[in-house]
C-alpha cells in the first residue's frame, strides 16, 4: 500500500508527526506502529534542543 510508503518517507525525513498523522488517518497501526514513532520524534527533538543548547543559541528561528 502507498500510504505506507509515504509515512515511511516522512519518518525517514525526520518529520515523525506528520508521519503519526497520516498512520493514524490511513489505518496503518497495525503496520506502523505510532508509539515508537513519537519516541523517535521526542529523540531527534532532545539531539537537537542539546545541540543548540552547546552552540549557545537560545532561541531557534524557524524559517517558512
Amino acid at each position: 500500500m502507498w500510504f505506507a510508503d509515504i509515512v515511511q518517507k516522512l519518518i525517514d525525513k525526520d518529520k515523525h508527526i506528520p508521519a503519526v498523522k497520516y498512520i493514524l488517518e490511513f489505518n496503518l497501526a497495525d503496520k506502523i506502529p505510532p508509539v515508537p514513532v513519537l519516541k523517535a520524534g521526542v529523540d531527534e527533538a532532545k539531539k537537537l534542543a542539546e545541540k543548540l543548547s552547546e552552540e549557545g543559541n537560545s532561541s531557534v528561528s524557524v524559517s517558512p
